[in-house]
């Protein structure tokens, strides 16, 4: 077990299902209290990796005996960011890492959340915004949310770590 890592808290953003949920097993291996979170409870229902966000964390803690939370909101949404990172820091106390790998093999969702009005015109300037709002927009959201749990000794320098992961869709789950 890696002692930089025991007793941590780690929020994995996209971690109910591939390439974040692997990410939130192996730091729960390594002893690291860890946030789960999807955009919904229901999401991964047809990925065949479990029904909800909370059976992830259930699961986590079973196998690894950590804490963990589940935590489910649109983190392209500042208001749903904040609350996300309210219930991580109530649950498990002040966030040292912050792992976003939300977005990325979303693409085809938020196409779907985006879907185009009009002519083909529209679909590419509704295309970039999905793309822009699920990668850049949220980790840049979640990022602001942590940065006051990751402030060292009188607020000069950040002491936590930040890490974006993009895997892509061809990616399957640990």
């Amino acid at each position: 077990m890696n002692k930089h890592f025991k007793n941590k808290v780690a929020w994995v953003t996209g971690s109910s299902r591939g390439i974040g949920r692997c990410i939130a097993e192996l730091l729960a291996a390594e002893g690291c209290n860890v946030a789960v979170s999807g955009r919904n409870q229901t999401n991964l229902q047809f990925s065949g990796e479990g029904s909800s966000v909370d059976e992830v964390a259930a699961g986590i803690v079973r196998r690894h005996g950590v804490k963990c939370v589940a935590v489910c909101g649109e983190l392209s949404r500042e208001e749903e960011v904040a609350r996300c990172a309210d219930e991580v820091h109530r649950a498990l106390g002040p966030i040292d890492f912050l792992v976003c790998a939300a977005g990325g093999g979303n693409v085809g969702s938020a196409l779907r959340t985006h879907a185009p009005k009009g002519s083909a015109s529209a679909f590419e300037t509704d295309y970039v915004h999905a793309i822009l709002d699920h990668n850049l927009i949220s980790t840049m959201l979640c990022c602001r949310a942590v940065v006051p749990d990751m402030r060292g000794p009188g607020g000069a320098y950040i002491s936590g770590q930040v890490i974006r992961v993009d895997g892509g869709e061809q990616l399957s789950p640990c």
